[in-house]
């Protein structure tokens, strides 16, 4: 019998709500699944068909260890779902400002560390909003992310100092469009749509997480906006087996937020669970075909 592993934290072997989902999934195409913490010293994961990063949401608070996890895979037989190369040059938000100085439709990020910590100003300056979004290189579920006044940085030395206090961080206009339009969400399986939701925040917050106040809800996009969101899938260099690109639209078009390779909610329901099947069966197609490389 064939054998996934589901991979969390050690805080969330239960797995969160929508995983449970997936795991149930894999269990009506007769899959057998453990969820182990990636940081288990004692997991031998060349056991597994495929390892499946799901939950790993403590990862940068243990960034170097977590990087050592994710290289381990690439000399093992198994499969790493996604792959350790995608996943490691997604870790760090420096590809929004890499993207962004290419040309692609990215909300305007600049990274800003200890070396360049002089050149805020200039940054502000190209920042024509009152507010700015200050988020660390390496984070999730909305770690660390503040919105501050751009005054109050441009004034005060140490509100600028602080921003680094605990690492690079990235610098972006707050939009208010997170507010009223929302942050949409696009799943891709195998480079392929899937589906979609709207995330909004609370009346009194600017994060989109449930445990701030957020909500979501599922919702069909138009097939321009699948066709934009889908640009970023199409530019990397391997086909992810799961990928999330998140985005806001401004003026009719949409800019993007995040590109999520690693460990994000996929949006999974009850009462859709066609989703989750398609999932399961890109990972299943993806041990079909690495065997058949291996022999």
């Amino acid at each position: 019998m064939r054998k996934i592993a589901l991979v969390s934290h050690e805080n969330l072997l239960d797995l969160s709500k929508n995983d449970q989902i997936l795991q149930r999934c894999f269990q009506d195409r007769k899959i057998k699944t453990e969820i182990l913490a990636w940081n288990d010293m004692l997991v031998n994961w060349e056991q597994f068909d495929s390892v499946v990063i799901r939950s790993t949401w403590d990862y940068y608070l243990n960034i170097n260890e977590y990087k050592k996890w994710l290289s381990q895979f690439k000399k093992m037989s198994c499969q790493l779902v996604n792959s350790p190369s995608l996943v490691l040059a997604n870790l760090h938000k420096n590809y929004l400002v890499d993207l962004k100085r290419c040309g692609m439709s990215v909300v305007p990020s600049y990274l800003i560390n200890d070396n360049n910590m002089n050149d805020i100003g200039l940054v502000l300056d190209a920042i024509d909003k009152d507010k700015v979004v200050i988020k660390p290189v390496m984070g999730a579920s909305a770690y660390q992310v503040n919105v501050l006044n751009k005054n109050s940085l441009l004034s005060n030395k140490n509100v600028r100092e602080n921003i680094v206090s605990h690492g690079d961080v990235i610098v972006q206009p707050f939009l208010k469009e997170i507010n009223t339009l929302g942050e949409w969400s696009f799943v891709f399986f195998s480079g392929e749509y899937s589906h979609a939701v709207i995330k909004k925040p609370s009346s009194d917050d600017f994060r989109v997480q449930g445990r701030f106040g957020g909500r979501y809800e599922f919702i069909a996009p138009s097939d321009d906006f699948i066709k934009q969101a889908k640009v970023f899938v199409d530019i990397l260099e391997i086909v992810p087996s799961y990928a999330r690109v998140d985005m806001i639209e401004v003026e009719g078009q949409l800019w993007l937020m995040e590109m999520e390779l690693n460990e994000p909610c996929l949006f999974f329901n009850e009462d859709k669970l066609d989703a989750a099947y398609r999932f399961v069966d890109v990972i299943l197609q993806g041990q079909k075909n690495n065997n058949a490389a291996i022999i």
